[in-house]
């Protein structure tokens, strides 16, 4: 996991190629690791990587199958850090994507107060932005004029509301 933050250091530097590297080196030295540790958190930064060599659907698909990874390890953390990346980028997929990202975030602990919880639940409009920077996510996020704001009809409040 260290190296996964590391390579997303090199990305907010804008030093691709440093986190390129160092990724292929925490493959090298993680592979005889169980997958869950770490896996969905290498997907996650190699997609970012991608959609910044202008790969946007190969990169879609890699967080999708970090959250699929995440998912199936009961690691509902990994799969919301995972998530709010495609969740902020305007594109055909975003209503969808929030909605994977809602569904996500409601089996996060209540106690869970972390960046990217708040962030995910700000972004939802179940909260408020985090004053601070963001995680490595922020290099994935739309400028704010970008991001449509969820209204009443949309937030997703009352498909959830049911369940609780």
């Amino acid at each position: 996991m260290v190296g996964t933050l590391l390579a997303e250091v090199h990305l907010r530097h804008r030093r691709p190629e440093a986190a390129r590297a160092l990724l292929h080196q925490v493959r090298s030295l993680t592979q005889s690791m169980p997958t869950y540790f770490y896996e969905p958190e290498i997907f996650r930064v190699e997609a970012e990587l991608l959609r910044l060599d202008g790969r946007e659907d190969e990169g879609r698909r890699l967080l999708l199958r970090a959250i699929s990874t995440a998912q199936e390890h009961g690691s509902w953390a990994l799969a919301v850090r995972s998530a709010l990346a495609p969740s902020r980028l305007p594109s055909a997929t975003r209503e969808a994507d929030l909605r994977l990202l809602a569904d996500l975030v409601e089996r996060l602990p209540p106690e869970n107060d972390t960046d990217y919880g708040r962030d995910a639940r700000a972004l939802l409009g179940e909260g408020r932005r985090t004053d601070g920077p963001l995680e490595s996510d922020e290099l994935c996020r739309a400028p704010v004029g970008a991001r449509p704001r969820r209204g009443p009809a949309t937030d997703g409040a009352s498909s959830r509301r049911g369940r609780r």
